[in-house]
């Protein structure tokens, strides 16, 4: 019989031709596999991308060993794989749940009538979700002359693997690519600034936003009006002052007044000078 696993009954019988007495025998055996299983491993199954579930009796296939020739590896005996995978550290997962990026080990066995093959493989977890980048929603201003890189109109950048991207610490990793020319902060104007955010994985998202590069004429005049702004308030509460009673008690309140606005005049030229050296 060629049936595994099955009892067989053999009788023999032994005859004694000259007294024509016969003996009988019966032998009982069992057919079972004596060859090691055999699993064969998917190559092109050992790659997932983060969040994907995996089924990792996709890996490999295994066979019993007792082959014939319409099976020469012999019966599927698939169902019967165990699989235990490990991170880079040797700490087994729980691989019924998403696993994060990364690669991993795979160790799968089969066992046979008491004899075992054992496969191990490197399981390819792939990070496919771009980084989020949020950058301001107004027009940037940047002082004439000031510093300016392409990181300054970014609030956040954050990656689901790599984490903060402003404040990453991967060795040898640049997130921020930009794709505009860099801004000449001595030549006033409008800027758009394009660029690009990686995470480490390579996966990448575009952003932009809008710079403004102050003219210092500008600048001087903006600042002119709120020092005219708050002159024309002293020279009002002087106005009010001056209104009160004769027995000197607002001298102290007018002499104050008079120092602020002295000190007003003195810091529109100051801010004039500055500016306009800076210009020039």
């Amino acid at each position: 019989g060629d049936k595994l696993n099955t009892n067989y009954v053999v009788r023999i019988d032994v005859t004694n031709k000259v007294t024509q007495s016969t003996s009988t025998i019966y032998l009982t055996y069992i057919v079972t596999d004596v060859r090691t299983p055999i699993i064969k491993l998917n190559n092109n199954a050992f790659f997932a991308t983060q969040g994907q579930e995996l089924k990792l009796y996709n890996l490999a296939t295994a066979t019993d060993g007792y082959g014939n020739k319409s099976m020469p590896y012999g019966n599927d005996i698939s169902p019967r794989l165990t699989f235990v995978v490990t991170d880079k550290n040797g700490a087994v997962l729980d691989y019924t749940r998403p696993l994060p990026a990364g690669r991993f080990t795979v160790v799968i066995t089969v066992e046979n009538q008491g004899r075992v093959d054992k496969k191990i493989g490197t399981l390819v977890v792939a990070d496919t979700e771009k980084p989020r980048v949020q950058v301001v929603d107004y027009i940037l201003k940047v002082p004439y002359g000031g510093e300016w890189t392409v990181t300054t109109g970014i609030l956040a950048a954050v990656d689901n693997n790599d984490g903060d991207l402003l404040r990453h610490n991967i060795p040898g990793f640049e997130p921020f690519v930009l794709l505009s020319d860099p801004i000449d902060t001595t030549k006033p104007g409008r800027y758009n600034v394009e660029f690009d955010v990686y995470d480490s994985s390579g996966n990448k998202v575009s952003a932009s936003y809008a710079v403004q590069v102050v003219d210092p004429l500008e600048d001087l005049q903006d600042r002119f009006d709120d020092i005219e702004d708050q002159l024309s308030d002293i020279q009002d509460s002087l106005v009010d002052q001056g209104g009160g009673d004769d027995t000197g008690g607002c001298q102290a309140p007018a002499s104050t007044a008079l120092v602020a606005f002295a000190s007003g005049i003195g810091l529109l030229a100051s801010v004039a000078f500055v500016v306009l050296r800076r210009k020039h």
